[in-house]
């Protein structure tokens, strides 16, 4: 997935400077860098990212499970965590984003490609199943409508 759009959250440039430098190497696009929420934010909604990493331990408002939450609900968006050592309540709150994956710091530039292939198949799947789902619903509203047409077809003869 060569040229897949990332977007970078992270709020240390030096980390971000690295990171996008694996990325571009791995043949990913660094979309965007963001070293805030808001600022993740206003980025995605311009660049619309394929993916985005976002240090998990991100402060300000919206925090990293915050912006995480809202990358998946604003832009359907996956997202897979930077993290040092995250534990207790953000942790918790993390899990309850759905993320994509975790990657480590120091980042290992093999299990950085491992998470986001996965990440990407993971969602194109998920699109898939939704899009089949929702086929499956329009089928299923179509039969109750014939359904009742001849309901009320039958009880007028």
């Amino acid at each position: 997935m060569a040229n897949t759009r990332i977007l970078l959250v992270e709020p240390e440039a030096s980390v971000a400077e690295d990171l996008a430098e694996q990325l571009n190497r791995a043949g990913y696009a660094v979309c965007a860098v963001a070293s805030s929420g808001q600022q993740a934010l206003e980025e995605a909604a311009q660049a619309r990212p394929a993916l985005a990493l976002i240090d998990l331990e991100l402060a300000g408002t919206p925090d990293g499970p915050g912006v995480a939450d809202q990358m998946r609900k604003r832009f359907d968006v996956p997202v897979i965590y930077l993290t040092g050592a995250a534990a207790g309540d953000l942790l918790q709150r993390a899990r309850m984003t759905a993320p994509f994956g975790y990657v480590l710091k120091p980042v290992d530039a093999r299990q950085l490609r491992l998470n986001i292939e996965t990440a990407l198949c993971r969602h194109e799947k998920e699109g898939e199943f939704r899009e089949t789902e929702k086929r499956l619903q329009e089928t299923i509203d179509e039969l109750q409508q014939q359904n009742h047409l001849v309901q009320v077809m039958q009880t007028n003869f």
